[in-house]
């Protein structure tokens, strides 16, 4: 019996995949329960090794010929686990890491929901992001960053850096809300 290569499941990548998964509460307990430094960078490392996983992944999906059904699925979600747990961790410690999580949140339902509607509805699909969305969340990503770096951020400083990126995040949105209207009265 011949198993299409796409309906494997014990491949590199999704092992991958399944690796960031499974870190995630061992990240979240060494981060919660940090006290020094050391505990910290232990979190820290933890953390960049599963960014290190998720860049390899796909790579070697692509190289090897290693995409399966079950990596188109296993990727993002370990992406999103991750975005999650990260802000839920930050938030325990930065007090407008909560709001900002909202904002990531509706942000990626207001995009889901508008481009499987207009798909629906009117047959056409958003191009790729847009340029602010990729500078919102890469700022987003850099705002997570510093964060997780210096757990003892100037309150001042990470309320700035919080605060800055939930405008950007707004600001985004609304511009993709124009996109999607423009696209819905066949403009775009």
């Amino acid at each position: 019996m011949i198993i299409d290569k796409s309906q494997r499941i014990f491949t590199i990548p999704n092992i991958l995949s399944i690796f960031r998964i499974g870190i995630l509460p061992v990240f979240t307990y060494i981060y919660l329960t940090a006290d020094t430094d050391k505990e910290y960078f232990l979190a820290v490392f933890l953390f960049f090794l599963s960014a290190l996983s998720d860049c390899f992944d796909g790579m070697i999906a692509r190289k090897f010929n290693q995409i399966t059904e079950l990596g188109k699925l296993l990727d993002p979600a370990a992406d999103k686990l991750t975005q999650i747990v990260l802000l839920f961790c930050l938030a325990q410690r930065f007090k407008f890491v909560w709001s900002l999580a909202f904002i990531c949140l509706a942000k990626d339902i207001f995009m889901t929901f508008m481009g499987a509607l207009i798909l629906k509805i009117k047959k056409r699909k958003l191009n790729g992001a847009k340029w602010y969305g990729k500078v919102s969340t890469a700022y987003a990503y850099a705002v997570i960053l510093i964060l997780l770096l210096f757990p003892r951020l100037n309150p001042a400083l990470s309320d700035i850096l919080t605060i800055s990126c939930e405008i950007l995040m707004i600001l985004s949105i609304v511009l993709y809300a124009r996109v999607f209207y423009d696209m819905w009265k066949g403009e775009a």
